[in-house]
């Protein structure tokens, strides 16, 4: 993999974008067999039923995660780009810290009441429950979030790599614990707030030089209006990618969801790898766009789609085989699935050939444009998903999921191709 990765890599960073793309690599593989384990724990200790309301609650978390951080993350990246020196990287990232900080726990304040007072909103009450457990997670996960884009920003991919993996292994093991001593359902879904908790002081320990508490407010201004460039497009991304098991609440009975939950994890894990590339190029494509040398690029990315191309190929199929073995010997409760399993793997397919260039419009400044993409994507995402399972089930909800990934595939080929001159496809 090394030697095929290197031809690559641009002549300034060839051995860096290759050791960084190893240890992102590990951290994703941790990442798959953590969510597998996961699965396998709730199914095996509690029920299917319940592996939905999981992971229901899940994406709730993920999208409030997002939506709450309010784009902070992505001004950290920028910002930080551009400037030299330890008290001005300081500085700006203080003020990102302090913006998170207040609106994440006013907007989880407001959720919890509102959880409270409105249960109903929620497909079930347990939902309703379990967000009640989760929510003061997500304050500290923004907080997170925000030390992990000052890694992104520094390019220190293997201490990203290994903290992201770190906290997979925490979730696992508290998940673990709390399922064969206590047995409690409830109890897992703290699972995420202890993790984060454990994180936050681990970072605060390792980056508090990076934490000021006199930083200058002109700094909050050029944070915001940044952040808010990308921050609508970025909501729009995780609702689409997150929704579904959520609108899927709503019209399958908790049992469906959680077979389609399980299976969907399999076929939405070969966009990992397209992930891992889209990561490391991003900062690079950002420089050679400000530095007016972007078709020097052009050669390089025809590269990297081919080695994207070969890798979800092998992973496609080493998914189904591992599948069908997965749920004939052990998971016998998943085993009428695996023919969902291989229409969702086609449905996802189009997407992880294309996926690995998905911040390259943002990269570009081409913030418009991924805004009408990402728009187009999540309307197109959340009716048919709703039509289309409330007439046909699962089924319906695997043809969603391959109209939104060849139209996702058509738009971002077609801005990339008419604004930077690159083709994806």
């Amino acid at each position: 993999m090394k030697s095929k990765i290197i031809p690559i890599l641009l002549s300034k960073f060839p051995k860096k974008f290759s050791i960084d793309t190893l240890w992102l690599s590990l951290a994703q593989i941790s990442l798959i067999l953590s969510g597998l384990i996961l699965n396998i724990i709730i199914t095996k200790y509690f029920s299917v039923s319940l592996l939905g309301v999981y992971n229901q609650v899940l994406g709730i978390y993920s999208i409030l995660g997002v939506v709450f951080s309010l784009g902070i993350n992505n001004s950290i990246i920028y910002q930080l780009s551009l400037t030299n020196g330890e008290k001005k990287n300081a500085e700006i990232f203080s003020s990102n810290i302090f913006i998170s900080i207040i609106c994440s726990i006013l907007l989880t304040v407001v959720c919890w009441l509102i959880t409270i007072k409105l249960p109903f909103i929620f497909s079930s009450t347990q939902v309703a429950n379990n967000m009640l457990l989760i929510y003061p997670a997500i304050i500290l996960f923004i907080i997170n979030k925000n030390f992990m884009s000052l890694l992104t920003a520094f390019r220190y991919q293997k201490q990203y790599s290994i903290i992201r993996t770190f906290r997979w292994l925490l979730i696992v093991m508290i998940t673990l614990l709390f399922s064969l001593i206590y047995k409690n359902s409830n109890l897992i879904f703290a699972a995420p707030l202890i993790t984060e908790a454990i994180i936050f002081i681990f970072m605060l320990i390792l980056y508090n030089k990076y934490i000021l508490f006199n930083f200058k407010l002109d700094n909050l201004k050029t944070n915001l209006m940044f952040a808010f460039k990308s921050y609508i497009s970025e909501v729009f991304s995780i609702v689409s990618s997150k929704a579904d098991l959520v609108i899927l609440g709503y019209v399958l009975v908790a049992n469906q969801v959680g077979e389609f939950s399980f299976l969907i994890y399999f076929a939405k894990s070969i966009l990992i790898f397209p992930g891992i590339l889209q990561q490391n190029l991003n900062p690079i494509v950002r420089d050679y766009y400000y530095q007016k040398r972007l078709i020097e690029l052009i050669p390089k990315l025809k590269k990297v789609k081919i080695i994207n191309l070969i890798t979800i190929s092998v992973q496609s199929i080493f998914i189904c085989l591992f599948y069908y073995i997965l749920v004939k010997y052990y998971l016998f409760e998943y085993f009428d699935t695996f023919n969902y399993l291989l229409l969702a793997v086609i449905s996802v397919f189009p997407l992880a050939m294309i996926s690995w260039g998905g911040g390259i419009l943002v990269m570009t400044n081409h913030l418009k444009q991924n805004f009408y993409r990402t728009l187009i994507i999540m309307i197109v995402s959340g009716i048919s998903l709703l039509l289309l399972s409330n007439v046909f089930g699962i089924y319906g909800a695997i043809l969603s999921i391959f109209i939104t990934s060849v139209i996702s595939v058509i738009l971002l080929n077609e801005f990339s191709k008419s604004r930077l001159s690159i083709r994806l496809l």
